[in-house]
């Protein structure tokens, strides 16, 4: 397996738009986040179905991978939620300054030689992948960098009650 190739190959191939581009495989995300010009943050949900035995495994491992995840560079948010339908579903929430910091992250040690290789023996291979991918493009006014801190960079995108701590 290709090293640039991330977590969108592990839970099969989806259809998304990012800034009006049909992406049909993980080949064309990967690719779009190594010849993009856009500089901003980005980030992916996955709706990931684990084999019913293997739930706690993969809590466990993804707790780690979340640890790993959060030493490196770029790192802005990576979150795992249980579906309110079934405790066999989880949402995977990763956000990333940059769309090499997302390239830097599937290409890191970890990825490569942990994550590719137990992530698969834990998820229900026949259950379709859902996968978004967006820009964090603060539609709504809000900015992630809020989360962290507040500062000249990010007072025009924040909401109110974050711009009101800059007066």
């Amino acid at each position: 397996m290709e090293r640039s190739v991330m977590l969108l190959v592990v839970f099969g191939a989806c259809v998304t738009l990012v800034s009006g581009q049909k992406m049909e495989n993980a080949g064309d995300v990967v690719a779009w986040c190594r010849e993009t010009d856009y500089k901003g943050s980005i980030g992916m949900v996955t709706k990931v179905y684990v084999n019913s035995t293997k739930v706690n495994e993969f809590k466990e491992f993804m707790t780690k991978h979340a640890g790993v995840a959060k030493t490196e560079n770029g790192y802005i948010r990576f979150k795992v939620n249980t579906d309110y339908t079934r405790g066999d579903i989880f949402w995977v929430v990763e956000e990333w300054a940059s769309p090499s910091a997302l390239i830097a992250h599937g290409e890191s040690d970890w990825f490569q030689n942990h994550f590719l290789k137990v992530v698969p023996t834990l998820v229900d291979a026949n259950a379709p992948m859902q996968i978004g991918f967006y820009l964090l493009d603060a539609v709504t006014g809000e900015n992630p960098d809020c989360d962290k801190k507040c500062d000249q960079r990010c007072a025009k995108k924040c909401s109110k009650k974050c711009a009101k701590k800059l007066i």
